[in-house]
């Protein structure tokens, strides 16, 4: 892959993020994160859903959202890099906000583009059926839909997390 265009480090980062003190992710982040999307996601593609354009107008303004929430959390580590020691746990709370707000951006600009290649190939009518592509396709939507309001909340909780640490000092 290019190296511009690689974002895998992106999501490597984000997982590193999501995990525990001792190294794992709960057992619940999972389950939120991962297991909830795919389930209804698959609910979805089985159940032929159309994706509907107000979910992926909400996705796309929350993404953008997240591309606001992005800069602002930059500068804030540009500033407090000079406050607090390298090894700060404010700090390293603020970078694993960074880390999940480039996950959220990146996985809310995938779901839209990604809804928006479903809604071109979705039936005309309501008479038509969905074929299995275009259910496979829906459910793709929703689970990366759901996924991503789930990273979303998530980094609305780093961000007061991060917020109550530096309030303390």
């Amino acid at each position: 892959m290019p190296t511009k265009t690689d974002v895998r480090h992106i999501v490597r980062e984000h997982t590193q993020a999501i995990k525990q003190r001792g190294g794992k992710a709960s057992v619940l982040d999972r389950l939120l994160l991962w297991a909830l999307p795919c389930t209804v996601g698959l609910a979805a593609g089985l159940c032929s859903v159309h994706v509907a354009d107000a979910l992926l107008a909400v996705i796309s303004i929350l993404a953008g959202l997240s591309f606001a929430l992005a800069i602002f959390v930059f500068e804030l580590r540009m500033t407090l890099g000079n406050k607090f020691r390298q090894t700060s746990y404010v700090l390293a709370l603020v970078d694993d906000l960074f880390s999940n707000v480039l996950y959220s951006i990146l996985v809310g600009v995938f779901t839209v583009v990604l809804g928006a290649v479903v809604k071109m190939f979705e039936p005309s009518s309501a008479i038509e059926h969905a074929s299995a592509l275009e259910r496979v396709g829906t459910g793709l939507v929703v689970a990366t839909a759901i996924h991503y309001l789930v990273t979303f909340l998530m980094c609305l909780k780093s961000l007061h997390a991060a917020y109550r640490e530096i309030r303390k000092d």
